[in-house]
């Protein structure tokens, strides 16, 4: 799978918005616009917070993550977070996950940074056996619990 920034190839951006819209969004945080998903991602840079990549194999895009300053209001004093990480269904079990979670690693370090942050309502399992450690759990601004795991970088 070859990973490229979502800026360098905005022929994907309404693909992705979909994805992070109904997988994120749609269901669970009702007082966003799949407009607003949309908007966010065409202001996304190619070298500064905040970056999304896309997963391409054989030219389609087959999946996406993001590397944001906060994705959880109740914390803002840690960044940055990995978010919105996204395989179609059909490409899971394959290692794409496992490496858009490297890059995004590799991009934050690359930035500076020492710690790296997610969020997860549904995956806590999948990112424990990975060797994140999970440093919170709370019931986050749109009622959903959630829990908080960080990774040294360094």
């Amino acid at each position: 799978m070859q990973i490229v920034n979502l800026h360098d190839h905005p022929e994907w951006l309404p693909e992705v918005a979909h994805w992070i819209y109904t997988e994120f969004i749609e269901t669970l945080r009702p007082t966003l616009t799949r407009a607003a998903v949309i908007a966010a991602l065409q202001e996304r840079q190619a070298q500064t917070l905040p970056l999304t990549y896309v997963g391409v194999v054989d030219g389609t895009c087959v999946a996406t993550v993001s590397l944001v300053g906060n994705d959880l209001g109740a914390r803002p004093e840690w960044s940055p977070w990995l978010a919105s990480l996204y395989v179609l269904p059909a490409m899971r079990g394959q290692g794409c996950a496992r490496q858009l979670i490297d890059h995004i690693q590799s991009v934050a370090a690359g930035l500076g940074h020492t710690t790296l942050y997610l969020r997860t309502e549904t995956a806590a399992a999948y990112y424990r056996r990975l060797g994140w450690r999970q440093i919170d759990a709370l019931t986050d601004e749109f009622q959903l619990f959630t829990e908080v795991f960080a990774r040294d970088l360094g």
